[in-house]
Formats: C-alpha cells, structure tokens, sequence
C-alpha cells in the first residue's frame, strides 16, 4: 500500500457502499466526465450586509456537521464501488470581487463562470465534492454559487444544508438549535440495499400499459446541431412563467379538486403529450424524493435519496377534469411503495433494456433560506437558480415560488429550440384551460388561442421526425434484402456482398447476445479500416450496443485510458495487429474478429428493440483540457442526421460519396 492510501486510511471516519441511484449517477460520469453532467449548481442572488468570514465558517460547520460533505467516491480498489467519508477536509471556499464591472454586464459575465464552472469536473476520489464561490457586486449585491456533484446530495438535502449555513452565518448558534441533527447517510444506504426488489416486478409491469405509449416529443432534430466553440454541445434552457395571480389561482384549484400541484402540472403535460402524440397513452419519467418515512431520522439526513422513475397515464378523454387528476394521485400513491426499484431494473422487466422515455419531469419545491426571509432581514434573497444538466435529452423542472416557473433543459442535438419554445407556451395555456375548467371533458379542453404548436403540423412541416424515421438497424436491413448478391465492400482481400456482410454480422451479433451484450453495453473495437470493421460495427448495431472506436493509430497511453474511462464489455480486435493493445486487466470478452469463426453461429434469435434515445455510439476526443472526452451520439441524433443527409442530396445506389 502506497503512502497516499496509509494517509487516507488514516483519515477514514465512515465507509458504506453506493446506494443504486449513487451506482447509476457514478456509470454516467465516468461515461461523459467532461460533461457537466449531475453537477447542480445552485445561484442566490442577495442584497445587503453580508459577513464573508460568518459565512466561510459557516460552510466550514456544515461540512464537520454532514458527512456527505466530507465523501469521496472509489470504484477501482474493489469489485463494487463504495464511498469513504473523511474526518476532515479542505473548504473549497472562492471570493471573486467583480465591483468594477458594469450592471448590464455580470449577467453574461456570470453565464461564462458557470460555463466554466460546468466545464470543471470533480474529482470523484478526492472529497469535498462541493464547492462555493461568492461573488461580490456593485453597491451591496451578492451572488453565490454553490455547485455539488449529485452523487453526494440532492436538492432537498442541498436546500436543508443552505438553510443551516445561513442561519448560523446570519443569527448565530443559537438559531441551529431548531434544527433537528442528521442522521448518517449510510444508514439509508444500508436500508435501501434490504428493500426487495423482484416483489415490485408485476407492479411496474402491469403500470406501463402498452408498449406503444408515446414517451417521445415528435420534433425534428436539428440538421446541425449547434455547439460551442471548443466543438461540445452544452444543454440549451428556455423558460415561461405563470404570474403571481395565474400561481394562486392554479394552487387555490388544486385544493378545490383535492390534488397537489404537482400532480396538476404533471398531468397537464401528459395531456399535452398526448395532444402532440395523438394517443391516450404517454409515458416520461419523474423523481421522486425517497425519503423512507419507517427509517428512523430519514426526514432530516442530508444525502442523495431520491431516484428516478418512469410515469405512464392514460388519458381517459370522457372523463371530466377533476376525476380525471383524482385518478392520476391515486394511481401515483399506489406507485410509491415500487419507487425505490432502480430504473433500469424496471427497464429490463418491461422494455428489452430500451430507454423508456426521453423527457424527465422534476417538480421543484424547495424551501428558501428563512434566515433570508422577511423585511427585516440585513440579508435578503432577490432570486435563486438551480441548474442542472443530466443525461435525459429533455429536463422539464416546475420550480414553485410566488410564480410558477416552467423550464426547459435540452440537448441541442436533439431539439430546435424554436419548438421547445412554441411547447413551454403551449403548456402554459393548457394548464391555464384547465384549471379553468373541472367539469369540462378531458378530451373537450380548449386552450385559449389553441395549440401553438399544431399536432395536425407536427410532422408535416418536420423533416423527418424521429418517430417516423426508420431505425438504422432497419435501413441497414433492408438494403441487405434489396442488395443482396451486389457488392458492398471492396478491399485487397476481395469482395463482400450485402448478404455476406450481413451473414458475418448476424455471426458476431449472435456471439455478442450470447454473452449478455444488449443494449447500453459498450463494444470496443480496435481494428484498421477492413472489411472486418464494417462486420464489427453491423454486428454491434444488430446487438443493441453501442460501438466505441479506438483508432490503432493514437498513442497506447491514449487507448489506454479511453479504456478504462469507457469499460466496454468487449474488445473486437486484430491480435496480429501491428501496435496490439495489451489486455492482460482486461475482463471482458476478447475477439480476434479476423479469425474468428462467424459463420459458427446462428442468427441472433431476437432482433433488439431500438428507441430513438437509445446511445449508438461513444466518440472520444480531446476535449478542451487534452484529455479524452466522451461524447455519446443517439439512435434517433444518427437516424435524423442520416434521413436529412438523404432528403438534401437525394442518394441512390448509383452514387458514390467521397467521405473525408
């Protein structure tokens, strides 16, 4: 044992495993570390007379206080990753004095920190995963910005945790007296890891309703996806708000039907699905907060609870509205006793491991600080932000205050903004319609001014709207049927026709099932340009996994490390090769694809079941700090890009493309 591992032994305090939600937030920063992906960042714009060292030692009280604050996060050291809470650890504590900057421009002067900010990832192993950051402004203005890594905290917990860091900075010790203490994290953990699981499995499957339910927006993606200048694609946000008098209105109606907001605006936008999809069946998913209520002190422990889970309704039309949300809390609440089951755990009951929606909706409704509260405060809260980005193409939040925000994060990759903008309206006139009108039919509401975005248009206008483009396993198998004695690939070695490549491919798709490869599972292949890379990548395709390149020419330290930042499941590769890479760690499945025996095996029984969210594939390129950067395109990016590459230069079998 090295002297790094003694020291850190010897500052070990606690050490439990990661719960599931932790194990899944955990593969996707390690899949897309660059990505600022589950790094909240909340943003507290403040007036007034502000103690900077009260507040330091604050923050410094609730690290010693919170355990999660002093985690760190390990994978490598054992066959399940675990997480270690520290005795003590380094405050990560900024001040940056921007007085000399004019109004009109800290705005987008605090738009690039927190591109910057995003763009600095944690190191899972070194705790503390949190940082803070107080930027001083003209005359007695504040802003702080705390950003987390998500696998340490969520945003309950993180409002729990502001709310004591400014009482103690604002009132002193004696206001932390009404605040219960917290419970430690791993007792959670160790109650979540006991919970069955495999009891909750006819639930889900009989909640999900037909496979058909639409879980996906019918919009067109963009022909070129807009990116920034280092060449990533950073989420994109537009927002709408109701007033203060829509707001009260919207809370007085819920009340009157006897249903929380949440569940009000979360089946408004299921109608509002079910509009654009023309169906009655839609399905997206929501988190929900998991705090076990039968776990001794669960109500105040600061940690990540809670977990992500799919919503499927049925829009029942004749009914009237009123019924109609009753019926959705009921159906909701009987939900809550399956909640903790891993969502893909639920995906591998029902869906053949395909993602089962593509828009995640979050209801916001965290507390304030009340040391910020009220006209006498020497400190007061002009407006907060939560940004957060995930791997989900849509993050739909419904932030309650005084007025009702709607937002809308989304990969630019996958939607025009101009129709996220047209849908956030649309959304805010329908809830408007109905909460104007419980007794009126579901399927009889009129938003006034109609549908921005006309459902008899969607489609029509599109290019080539997802939900209609063919998948690319389907355009490549019926090529292969209209093709099938024409050549498809020409080198030094000769000839392979459609049905050759195809039969070679169905070999290796058949060799990878039988393995437990499907869909999400990363297959690495390290070979030249041959006729076997083509065999390699049709036969992951017609697994369901996803296709990692490694280009023989980069440096093996390179190779090396986008192999274990990205640990595929399987290496196709050349073991006469030239520069091999060296497998002597690997534990996965190794194919020498040159010499293996593909006509050996049968056709893989069962084609996979793609969804347009679906990852096609993992590219890695240096990034903006030189290191490897994963970037994860879609089925539905990929078939898009494909479907108006075709419509824009009309491509026949007669043609040929010179690809640079």
């Amino acid at each position: 044992m090295n002297r790094d591992s003694n020291e850190r032994r010897n500052r070990i305090a606690d050490m439990y495993p990661l719960s599931p939600m932790q194990r899944g937030l955990l593969f996707h920063s390690l899949l897309e570390p660059d990505s600022g992906l589950y790094m909240p960042h909340v943003v507290l714009r403040l007036r007034g007379n502000l103690d900077v060292a009260a507040l330091r030692a604050a923050f410094e009280d609730a690290v010693a206080e919170h355990p999660v604050l002093r985690t760190g996060v390990f994978w490598e050291e054992r066959d399940e990753p675990f997480q270690i809470v520290f005795q003590d650890t380094i405050l990560l504590f900024t001040e940056l004095d921007w007085r000399e900057e004019r109004e009109t421009e800290t705005d987008g002067r605090l738009e690039a920190f927190l591109a910057v900010s995003h763009a600095t990832p944690f190191e899972l192993k070194r705790a503390p995963l949190h940082r803070a950051t107080l930027i001083r402004e003209r005359g007695d203005r504040w802003t702080l910005v705390w950003a987390y890594h998500h696998i340490i905290l969520d945003g309950w917990s993180a409002a729990r945790v502001l709310e004591q860091v400014f009482a103690k900075a604002l009132l002193g010790a004696e206001a932390l007296r009404t605040l219960p203490p917290s419970g430690r994290f791993g007792d959670y953990v160790a109650w979540i890891e006991k919970r069955p699981v495999a009891d909750s499995e006819p639930f889900w499957r009989d909640y999900l309703g037909p496979e058909d339910a639409v879980s996906t927006l019918p919009f067109s993606a963009p022909a070129l996806a807009p990116t920034d200048s280092d060449g990533s694609s950073r989420p994109r946000q537009t927002e709408v708000a109701l007033d203060e008098l829509s707001t009260r209105r919207l809370r007085a109606f819920a009340e009157s039907v006897g249903v929380t907001v949440n569940t009000l605006v979360m089946s408004t936008f299921a109608l509002l699905m079910g509009r654009y999809g023309h169906t009655r069946d839609v399905r997206f998913g929501k988190t929900v907060t998991g705090r076990p209520p039968e776990l001794a002190g669960a109500s105040s422990m600061v940690g990540l609870f809670i977990n992500t889970v799919p919503v499927a309704l049925h829009l029942m039309p004749e009914r009237p509205v009123g019924e109609f949300l009753a019926a959705v809390q009921r159906r909701e609440a009987a939900s809550l006793a399956h909640e903790h089951v891993p969502l893909r755990q639920i995906q591998a009951w029902t869906n053949h491991g395909r993602s089962l929606f593509e828009c995640l909706f979050v209801f916001e409704s965290y507390p304030a600080p009340r040391a910020l509260d009220g006209a006498d405060a020497a400190l007061c809260l002009e407006g907060v932000e939560f940004d957060e980005r995930t791997h989900f193409p849509l993050l739909l939040q419904v932030a309650e205050g005084n007025e009702l925000r709607l937002s809308a994060r989304y990969d630019g990759r996958r939607f025009e903004t101009a129709d996220l903008e047209r849908m956030l309206g649309d959304f805010q006139r329908l809830l408007l319609s109905v909460i104007q009108s419980p007794n009126t039919a579901v399927g009889a509401l009129t938003p006034a001014g109609g549908l921005e975005m006309n459902p008899a248009l969607i489609g029509r206008n599109a290019s080539t709207p997802r939900s209609e483009a063919p998948s690319l396993l389907e355009a490549f198998e019926s090529a292969g049927e209209r093709w099938r004695d024409r050549p498809a690939v020409w080198t030094e070695a000769g000839v392979l026709t459609y049905a050759e490549l195809h039969a070679r491919a169905n070999g290796l798709a058949a060799t990878l099932a039988e393995a437990g490869i499907g869909c999400e599972d990363r297959v690495a292949v390290h070979l030249e340009r041959s006729a076997e890379l083509l065999v390699g990548v049709l036969g992951i395709l017609k697994a369901g996994a996803v296709y990692l390149p490694l280009d023989p020419a980069q440096p093996t330290s390179r190779l090396e490390r986008i192999f274990t930042n990205a640990t595929p499941r399987v290496l196709l590769h050349d073991a006469e090769a030239e520069t091999p890479l060296p497998l002597d760690a690997f534990p996965g499945l190794v194919v020498d694809l040159p010499r293996f025996d593909l006509h050996a095996a049968s056709p893989p029984k069962e084609a996979p079941m793609f969804d347009a969210s679906n990852a096609a594939y993992a590219i890695y390129t240096s990034g903006s700090t030189g290191q490897p950067k994963g970037v994860v395109n879609t089925e539905g990016a990929l078939r898009n890009r494909l479907a108006w590459m075709q419509d824009r230069f009309a491509l026949t079998e007669e043609d040929v493309v010179l690809h640079k």
